[in-house]
């Protein structure tokens, strides 16, 4: 595993954007999101990056707790 996150949930005021959102990508995974727009998968996305917080659950990079970073800690130069 590479990377991991676990029952995240993200709302903006009293919209929920995410609720118990999981994923977990291995080596050589290929992966995408799909929704209907004002779902979710731009925020999810900044999620894993360490770009935007998330309001519960967990995210594992390689075995090891990362929780929120800086933004671009952690991707680099994001556009």
């Amino acid at each position: 595993m590479l990377f991991r996150a676990e029952s995240i949930t993200k709302a903006f005021g009293p919209k929920k954007v995410l609720v118990d959102a999981n994923i977990q990508i291995n080596e050589h995974d290929a992966i995408g999101l799909i929704g209907l727009n004002g779902a979710g998968k731009s925020t999810f996305i900044k999620i894993l990056l360490g770009i935007e917080p998330y309001d519960t659950g967990e995210i594992k990079k390689e075995t090891n707790s990362i929780g929120y970073l800086e933004q671009f800690a952690e991707g680099g130069h994001v556009t």
